[in-house]
């Protein structure tokens, strides 16, 4: 048995292997031990542009769709630092694109 089947892994993404060169401990974490790290503001900003986008293509008003997705990042990020608050503005034109 390998180490990959021993611990249930049965495929490497790109995203996994970028993790392991870049902090290889947090993958061990992640991976191994199952515990997952929290999402930082430029994932929360993808979750929150998705959920617009979904919004509007189901039929909601494209700006009342961007209102949601701010108020759902905002709450997240309450008082935001510059790199928050950078991630934050970025919602709206991913939106509109």
């Amino acid at each position: 048995m390998n180490g990959f089947e021993k611990h249930g892994i049965e495929h490497l993404s790109a995203s996994s292997i970028n993790l392991w060169t870049n902090a290889p401990d947090v993958w061990v974490m992640s991976y191994l031990y199952g515990t997952r790290t929290p999402a930082g503001p430029a994932a929360w900003r993808g979750i929150c542009a998705e959920d617009a986008v979904v919004a509007t293509l189901a039929g909601e008003a494209e700006t009342a769709a961007i209102d949601k997705a701010l108020e759902k990042f905002d709450k997240r990020y309450m008082i935001g630092d510059e790199s928050s608050m950078r991630e934050r503005d970025r919602i709206t034109p991913m939106v509109k694109i």
